[in-house]
């Protein structure tokens, strides 16, 4: 089932029925340009510090990929371009941090510049 399925019609107990966005006490319902909801199963959010999102799902499993919202308003998304497949992505101090996991090639990547550019950090001990 996709997330789509899921915000259309509810599912037995989790009955999800759509999904919203509340921003400064109003929300609107959450349907972005360039977010392909439709194709994502099981999506991860990361919140940013200026308030867009940054949505996808583990791509080791060759699902869709990662997108980060344009703006704030969150209503348009682009994919973020990796450099390899990637199970999760997070945000500390203003840095993107891309991991492969270990059904990947077991990286973890950096970006300073919103996933403009990706580099490798080096975690060897």
């Amino acid at each position: 089932m996709t997330f789509a399925e899921l915000m259309a019609e509810p599912q037995g107990d989790d009955n999800i029925v759509g999904a919203r966005i509340a921003m400064g006490g109003a929300s609107k319902e959450f349907s972005p340009a360039g977010l392909p909801i439709d194709e994502l199963h099981y999506p991860e959010i990361v919140v940013l510090p200026d308030g867009r999102l940054v949505i996808g799902e583990d791509d080791v499993k060759n699902a869709v990929g990662w997108w980060i919202a344009t703006s704030p308003d969150n209503e348009e998304f682009v994919r973020l371009d990796l450099p390899t497949k990637v199970s999760t992505i997070t945000e500390t101090g203003g840095v993107l941090y891309a991991y492969s996991g270990p059904r990947g090639d077991d990286a973890l990547w950096e970006s300073v510049d919103d996933g403009a550019t990706w580099h490798e950090v080096d975690v060897r001990r």
